[in-house]
């Protein structure tokens, strides 16, 4: 068992916790005992437990190894005489006679093998819960929030995390956290829900790092700190936390509370790809299509981008779509451009759904259809895309694959001109200044041709010029 109890004393951090002993055995013979801490087998170090828990470690039976442990701050040598190693039957005959007698670690344990084994986990595990040991409670908890061989119960899960958390299992304390955050089985509570993540993350429990370093990203329940989230995300990457590489990597390519390093950068993401992480793959296109040193880097991005979009990638195939449609780094294609664009519409994207109406308007990559245009707008524009907005007002106003209606067009175009779409802005000065679905009012249309001006619109200039006004 990992050690991630950290106190004041370094000394007191180094080492792997035996967690259980099986009776009869070589560990016991050679005199050591569970809640000792090993500290070297052999040639190998077992200090750093994180470490050790990632290597397999593979020895000859009859093989005699030296051991040096630590015992309520002692320090020993022993030497263990390796056996063949148990068959789950074994194990079982072990545990069970010592479970029966309330020996809470071997409960857990014996349920910790039904749980892949047989539906008989629930009850041993229960038994050690309730002894109020920790990684039961983590064991239990997590069957009743995933339905794992008994009913659904987050409110239960929860209860059982909690009871582990206040022990100070790191597991626990994060699903508490997680809970706490998704509202699941529990009142949703940012606050509480970065509490419980610090008092995980500040034993060294790398995902909590890298789910601290979430909230700091979004400000949930802590301010926002694009520093701290990278000093959190830093260290869980450091130790293997996949999603973790993924912001790092991230951090140094756009200098995201990080230095710029672009290269660095890379290295990250390219890790957390080759771990399996689809987002890298969109990432790290990103930063070879847009900073790539030279054409290979360029080509090997646009070569990821496509892969991305091909498999699902929403943000990759808008950004393909709009490379064919606009013709930059590639030739332009409108087949292309509609055929990504309308892959993310079908995924519900209001960009997609926006991009597919423009094509169908303009009769690019697919055959004029205002209808169609229309109906692609307004499924963006029901989704709150203020371009989309304007595009339907604008459709609405001029009775282009719908019949004509100015106060239609007028609630939509209000609707985008208040989320600052410049255009919508302009188009609403338009429609306060001739009095086109809404009575007309010289005062409104200045106002809102003054703010279109504000956001870069040259024709609202032109509209103020023709009403006397030199913006």
């Amino acid at each position: 068992m990992l050690i991630r109890n950290f106190n004041s004393d370094p000394e007191m951090q180094r080492g792997t916790l035996i967690y259980f002993v099986y009776p009869g055995d070589s560990a016991e013979a050679a005199g050591l005992c569970a809640d000792d801490v090993l500290l070297t087998l052999g040639d190998e170090s077992w200090e750093d437990s994180r470490s050790v828990s990632k290597t397999s470690h593979h020895y000859m039976a009859g093989e005699q190894r030296e051991v040096t442990f630590r015992r309520e701050g002692r320090y020993f040598k022993t030497t263990l005489t390796f056996q063949p190693k148990k068959s789950t039957a074994q194990k079982v005959q072990f545990l069970t006679s010592l479970a029966e007698k309330g020996d809470a670690r071997a409960q857990y344990l014996l349920g910790a093998i039904y749980i892949k084994e047989s539906s008989e986990a629930l009850p041993w595990l229960r038994k050690s819960a309730e002894q109020r040991d920790p990684g039961a409670c983590w064991a239990l908890g997590e069957m009743y929030r995933t339905g794992n061989g008994v009913p659904r119960d987050s409110k239960l899960a929860f209860s059982w995390f909690l009871i582990g958390a206040e022990l100070g299992e790191v597991s626990c304390q994060r699903s508490v956290s997680q809970m706490y955050s998704a509202g699941d089985g529990v009142e949703k509570d940012p606050a509480q829900a970065a509490q419980w993540c610090f008092r995980s993350a500040d034993q060294g429990f790398e995902k909590a790092q890298a789910d601290l370093g979430l909230l700091y990203l979004n400000g949930e329940g802590v301010a926002r700190d694009l520093n701290k989230c990278m000093v959190c995300c830093r260290l869980a990457a450091e130790q293997g936390v996949r999603s973790a590489k993924l912001i790092v990597g991230q951090g140094y390519a756009k200098g995201m509370g990080l230095p710029k390093d672009v290269a660095e950068g890379k290295r990250w993401l390219r890790e957390a790809l080759n771990e399996g992480d689809e987002q890298a793959r969109y990432a790290l296109a990103k930063v070879l299509w847009d900073n790539g040193i030279d054409a290979s880097d360029r080509d090997e991005g646009f070569k990821l981008l496509r892969e991305a979009a091909e498999k699902g990638t929403v943000d990759a195939q808008m950004d393909l779509g709009t490379a064919y449609y606009t013709g930059a780094r590639v030739a332009r294609d409108y087949e292309q451009a509609v055929r990504w664009f309308r892959a993310t519409a079908e995924q519900h994207s209001p960009n997609g759904e926006f991009a597919l109406g423009v094509c169908y308007e303009a009769g690019n990559g697919v055959e004029k259809d205002e209808l169609k245009a229309v109906e692609w707008y307004h499924r963006a524009a029901k989704q709150g895309l203020a371009a989309a907005q304007t595009n339907l007002a604008l459709m609405c106003a001029l009775g282009k694959g719908v019949q004509q209606d100015y106060k239609v067009a007028f609630g939509w175009c209000r609707l985008g001109a208040k989320q600052g779409d410049a255009r919508g802005e302009d188009t609403l000065g338009v429609m306060y200044e001739n009095g086109w679905g809404v009575e007309a009012n010289r005062v409104e249309a200045i106002t809102w041709y003054l703010k279109a001006v504000a956001h870069g619109d040259d024709g609202a200039k032109q509209h103020l010029q023709n009403l006397g006004i030199n913006p």
